[in-house]
């Protein structure tokens, strides 16, 4: 619906709106989502990558945002795994 939107706003240049498209069929299919927490993973780098490209877009210094940075979906896999240990260990202790 955001894309739809965007597109029919006439603000957003075609580019853009095929970029960030590209993004959410890569992330999609990405294979870190077979993975344990995969899931998480994927929504926490969409919502990190995503704002920063919005910001970027202001401040007239874009990126390609369909190009997923594989090193940090895994930093953030495993932010996604420790915070999943951490709570483990909370619950075991009460």
């Amino acid at each position: 619906m955001m894309l739809h939107h965007m597109k029919t706003s006439g603000v957003w240049p075609e580019k853009h709106l095929m970029s960030l498209a590209t993004f959410y069929v890569r992330l999609e299919t990405h294979t870190i989502r077979q993975r344990a927490h995969g899931d998480r993973t994927v929504i926490i780098y969409q919502h990190r990558v995503r704002r920063e490209w919005f910001d970027a877009l202001k401040r007239n210094n874009s990126f390609n945002i369909d190009l997923i940075n594989d090193a940090l979906m895994e930093t953030i896999h495993n932010e996604v795994l420790d915070e999943v240990r951490e709570k483990s260990l909370r619950e075991v202790r009460v």
